[in-house]
Formats: structure tokens, sequence, C-alpha cells
């Protein structure tokens, strides 16, 4: 057998074992690890998430940057789903790469995502080999792995969008995975391990935030397919002044030669903006002072996102950060009033001998954590939709 056709026979393992539940195949194990968040956990599942169960520990010591055990993950396994889980693990294959090293981190990404809140996974605390000889299993602690830790820069959160009271059946959505297919599905976890990051990133490196949630979307939009534009259609929008040039001192050939030059960088632009307007979530509820709104349109967005890409690059390729203050903690006018959506309240603002003009600093990371969420799940409920039409 060769190795393509052999790549089509895996699934991602948090989907293949919920698949083996729903064919009913017996649980042969289990095993239970902590989840770790800062935020404040109600209600329980058990049952409505297929072979994974989250029981609520209703810690006593919890709050905002308190990062507490609120949450047991209990997975059941079939014996020959455990098999296939190791060998997708140990199989060397770049299409499934996500980064993760266990089913556990997959779950706690996702649960990250679909929840919009801080989420780490430890590593096994208990295993169940046996369900019918051993139905209380046996505590683990095979690795040194660490509860992780929050420190919030000048006693003020940058992202306080994360640090709310979330509902655990709210991840009876993650069913919704289930439709997708594999290159979906790892485009997906690495969407969700890159937004899991940022969120525990965003107070101690506003920068490595950025490029993580900016790769989000890109990891999403890369298995995305829009509308179809000539290269110089594109080129004319992702980068207008070059085009306006080439147009005036140059042949019509030449041009389209510089496009077709170009694609790879001005695709992947366009890629992006494209997946992000479709899948842009409505003008919420609850917004802040109009001063401190940003323009929630098509046109206001692509703006704002031509931007955020366009700092992105630098930062990836230039090693430029992100404008300062584009990290700031939200301003909020007055206690418990929505928190602004804009990157700064004034027309500049200095760090040392740097400034910056409103123009550019269109947005704040509390907001555009907010928007990279909705819109991946979005685009899952599309997936849903159109499987189910």
């Amino acid at each position: 057998m060769s190795k393509d056709a052999k790549d089509t026979e895996w699934s991602l393992p948090v989907i293949a074992t919920w698949q083996s539940h729903l064919r009913g195949e017996k649980p042969a194990g289990a095993f239970e690890c902590i989840l770790y968040t800062d935020s404040e956990i109600t209600g329980q599942v058990e049952g409505d998430c297929g072979p994974y169960h989250f029981l609520n520990t209703v810690p006593v010591t919890r709050g905002p940057g308190i990062v507490s055990p609120h949450i047991v993950l209990r997975c059941f396994y079939s014996e020959q789903e455990e098999k296939q889980v190791q060998e997708y693990f140990n199989v060397d294959g770049s299409s499934r790469y996500h980064g993760g090293t266990s089913i556990i981190d997959e779950i706690a990404a996702l649960s990250s995502l679909f929840l919009g809140v801080r989420i780490w996974a430890s590593d096994v605390t208990r295993g169940f080999e046996n369900l019918d000889n051993d139905p209380m299993g046996r505590p683990r602690h095979w690795s040194n792995k660490s509860a992780p830790t929050i420190s919030f820069q000048n006693k003020r959160p940058v992202m306080p969008s994360v640090m709310r009271q979330k509902n655990l059946s709210e991840l009876h959505a993650l069913n919704s995975i289930l439709v997708l297919d594999n290159t979906e599905s790892v485009s997906l976890i690495r969407a969700a391990r890159l937004y899991q990051n940022a969120l525990w990133m965003g107070d101690v490196d506003q920068n490595l935030a950025w490029i993580m949630l900016v790769s989000a979307l890109e990891a999403v939009a890369g298995c995305w397919r829009s509308g179809s534009s000539s290269n110089k259609d594109i080129m004319s929008e992702t980068l207008p002044k070059l085009t306006e040039r080439l147009k005036e001192e140059c042949s019509e050939p030449l041009v389209d030669w510089t496009a077709d030059q170009l694609a790879h960088l001005t695709g992947s632009t366009r890629k992006f903006l494209d997946f992000c307007l479709e899948f842009l979530p409505g003008v919420p509820d609850g917004r802040p002072s109009e001063f401190l709104q940003i323009e929630w349109t098509e046109e206001g967005w692509k703006d704002i996102l031509k931007k955020v890409y366009k700092y992105r690059s630098k930062a990836l390729h230039d090693g430029i950060p992100f404008p300062l203050p584009m990290g700031d903690p939200p301003y909020r006018l007055v206690q418990d009033a929505p928190v602004a959506e804009v990157g700064m309240v004034g027309l500049a603002v200095s760090y040392g001998d740097f400034s910056w003009q409103k123009d550019e600093v269109p947005i704040n990371l509390n907001l555009f954590v907010v928007v990279t969420r909705l819109i991946l799940l979005n685009w899952i409920v599309s997936k849903t939709e159109k499987n189910e039409s």
C-alpha cells in the first residue's frame, strides 16, 4: 500500500474516538486529566459530548488571574481506537501535524475555542485500564507538567473578554467537528491551538499573541475556498499603489506578469481577507460609546484586517513588532461600561521616541480575540449547515 493511500485512512484522534463511540464500540478503558482555567465555570457535561465528560470541580479559590483546576476531563476509548490514536501521533506526516502530542491537547484546545476562555490541560492524572475489573482506576503522575500562571501588567488585563463566566453545556457544540474532513479537522486544531496559546500569552507578550491569532485565521483560510479572481485583480486590491504605478509606466502584459509573479504573496492576503469577511460576526449588542467603536461594516473591517495582516507580515519577516498601543488594555469610560473597540482613544500616542497616529492603531487585542473566535466558529457552523442541506 502506498504512503498516499495509507494517509487517507487516518482521522484526527479527537474525531476518531468520538466516531468509535457513535458506532457503539464498548469502551476498553478511560483516563482523566485536569483542565486549568482562570474563568468562572458552571455546569458540567456527562454523556452529551460522546466519549468526553467534563466534570466541574467547583474550586474554592477562583477568580480573574487565579488559575484553578476547575474541570476534570474524562475520556473513554475502545481498544482499537487506543491503538489508532497511538499510531496517529507516532507516524511521521506533516499533513496531520498540529504540534500537540496527545488527544488531550486536542480536546483542551477545542474547549478553549468553543468556550472562549483560557484552558490548559495537565497530563493524565488517573487511568482506567479495565473498566470491568478496575472501575475506580489508578492515580498517575508520569510527568512534571506544571499548571500555567497568569500575570497582568499594571493589574489591568489586556483581554478582559476571556475572563467571564461560562457554562460547560456550551461544549455540546463540539459535535459539529464531526462533519469536517481530515484536512479541515487538522486545520481547525492548528487554529484552536494557536488561539489557545494566544489567550495564555496575551498578557505577557502581546506581539506574539497578535501573530498567533492572525495565524489561527490563516490556518483555516488555507483550506477554505472562495470565489475566483484574476491575479491582476487581487494585486490591484492588495497592492493598489504598485498596480497603479505599473499601469502608468509599463505595458499591460508586464502588469499581468508582475501579478502572476506576486500571486503567492497577494493570494494569501486576499484569502485571509475573504475568509474573515465571509464569516465576520454581526454587530454585537452592548457596544461602548460611539467614539470608542470601530466602523463595523465590511469596508471598515476590510481596512482593519489589511492593516493587521500587514503588521503580522512585518512582525514575521522583518521582526518589526505590532504597534504597542494595539496591545494595551482596552479603555473603559466608566466602571462596568463596555470596553473600547478602537486601539486608542486620542489622535496619537507616544512611547518613548516612538509614536503612532490613530489610523495606525485600528483595533485592540481584546476585540480581535473575540472576533477571531467568532469567525472560526461561524466557519464550523457553515460546514454543519452545508452537511445538513
